[in-house]
């Protein structure tokens, strides 16, 4: 040992011995083959009935391997990998039919019905049968009514089925009971380390002393091995279209639908921290259910943890959508409004069937209400485009956290607790865009803008949830600030 090994300045020999690249190789082959075919069967009086029928294969395989290195458990700080491999394929036949019943009556503009049925039969999976009914009624010419119900079956793609086998540790400091988790002095615990301290206690651990000295092994499993099922769903629709006549020039058009999708077996990939964190931090605690279930501690309190690809029990996504849109000739161009507003009224789910739906519609990273706003203007070669989103500012996060997954009911001295504790709610927050885009003699299209023009940043909340620093996780925020770009395409 000496000052230059300590400062890290190390021979050329040692650190080509020590660190070496390591290069890992991925296939992925897809084969598909389709045939169909489609026409006119007979005449109604709304129109020509119209069926089409066909079939499709597809074959995929993959195979990842990871580096040699990886493979044998030979990089520092990192656990071994096994290769990824496996293949299925599916086989499907489908029938599809559009019947016109009546169209240019009184009343009844146009009435369509269409339907849709599909069988899948996957290698690994197994079959079902899908299907979609739809309907719409036009009362008179731009007015009218429309519905759907359907249903879907996918099975889990090949990485979330045959995802390699491997065995790994995350250190000691992880488990949620070691002690340097906690400050020295109960009284100054948070509201989360209170709950953990009482979950610890239930299982016989002491906070307060508890050191865990060994690292924590995590079992990663692909689905395929740990019973992953085929995720299925039915959904369902109903609406309200108005398309008046404006003039030649102008056109509007305005629709409200209400949808209603549930989602059965969803996959969902859990890590090994938050399997620890979500059980070890549940308010209804109990060590052989729920996140625990993927958790063994032993008589010497050595932790495993089983983490992989799993399927949700449940997901439910109810609510009504907006869709707008303006048109008309204006200062020797063209103006067009467009508008998106989602309204949630439920985003519930559960991981285990005992579990109560708990609904996080309107929480810090669930809002239930979003909304997307774009006008463009267009004149000769140049199109200006000025584009606006929102989302809610959200409602009830404290008493979401502070609700019982196994009896539904809110621990309102908990709830209380969070507020006093944490910043957990956030504000409406608006992006803005701009762009302006050149079309040359229609070969080519140059496009200048700027994303989030106003450098909106996300909202800030404590970090007792999922952050990027202080700001909460969520695909709707902004992390980058603004952001400025340029597009050129060409044809030939």
């Amino acid at each position: 040992m000496n000052a230059d090994t300590i400062g890290g300045r190390l021979p050329q020999a040692y650190r080509d011995y020590v660190l070496q690249n390591t290069i890992g190789t991925t296939l992925f082959r897809e084969t598909t083959a389709a045939l169909s075919i489609d026409g006119p069967l007979f005449a109604l009086p709304g129109g020509d009935v119209q069926l089409a029928l066909g079939a499709e294969y597809r074959s995929q395989r993959i195979d990842d391997t990871p580096d040699e290195n990886s493979q044998s458990g030979n990089l520092l700080g990192l656990t071994a990998g096994v290769p990824t491999r496996g293949s299925d394929n599916v086989k499907e036949v489908f029938g599809e039919i559009f019947i016109p019943l009546l169209a240019d009556r009184p009343f009844f503009e146009s009435v369509n019905l269409s339907a849709s049925v599909r069988y899948t039969d996957y290698d690994s999976y197994g079959s079902d049968v899908t299907y979609k009914v739809a309907g719409e009624w036009e009362f008179f010419r731009g007015f009218g009514v429309r519905g759907s119900y359907g249903t879907s079956y996918r099975a889990p793609a090949l990485a979330e089925q045959f995802l390699g086998a491997t065995s790994g540790f995350i250190g000691g400091a992880n488990d949620p009971c070691d002690a340097d988790g906690f400050p020295a002095n109960p009284a100054d615990y948070s509201t989360n380390q209170q709950l953990r301290a009482t979950n610890c206690a239930a299982v016989g651990i002491n906070v307060a002393t508890f050191q865990q000295n060994n690292g924590i092994t995590v079992f990663n499993r692909g689905g395929a091995e740990t019973g992953l099922s085929a995720e299925t769903s039915k959904n369902w629709s109903v609406g309200v279209v108005a398309r008046p006549q404006i003039s030649a020039s102008t056109s509007v058009s305005l629709a409200l639908d209400y949808f209603d999708i549930e989602v059965e077996n969803g996959v969902a990939s859990l890590g090994a921290g938050a399997i620890l964190g979500r059980c070890y931090g549940a308010v209804d605690f109990n060590p052989n259910q729920g996140f625990c279930a993927f958790v063994s501690r032993d008589a010497n309190n050595i932790l495993e943890v089983t983490s992989g690809f799993v399927n949700l029990s449940t997901d439910i996504v109810k609510g009504f959508e907006f869709n707008g849109r303006f048109a008309t000739d204006f200062l020797d161009g063209r103006f067009t409004l467009n508008a998106n507003v989602t309204k949630y009224t439920e985003q519930s789910d559960r991981l285990f069937p005992e579990e109560f739906l708990l609904d996080s519609n309107g929480i810090y990273n669930t809002p239930d209400w979003v909304g997307s706003f774009d006008t463009t203007f267009r004149t000769g070669p140049i199109t200006l485009r000025y584009g606006l989103s929102w989302l809610d500012g959200s409602d009830g996060t404290y008493d979401f956290f502070a609700t019982s997954r196994q009896t539904g009911e809110v621990n309102e001295a908990t709830a209380q607790s969070f507020r006093d504790q944490f910043l957990l709610e956030v504000d409406d927050y608006f992006l803005h865009s701009a762009s302006i885009q050149f079309n040359v003699m229609d070969r080519a299209e140059f496009t200048f803008g700027v994303r989030n023009m106003l450098d909106t940043q996300p909202p800030r909340i404590s970090s007792a949830v999922t952050t990027i620093g202080n700001a909460p996780l969520y695909s709707g925020f902004d992390y980058q600030g603004r952001t400025f770009f340029v597009n050129t395409s060409v044809s030939f």
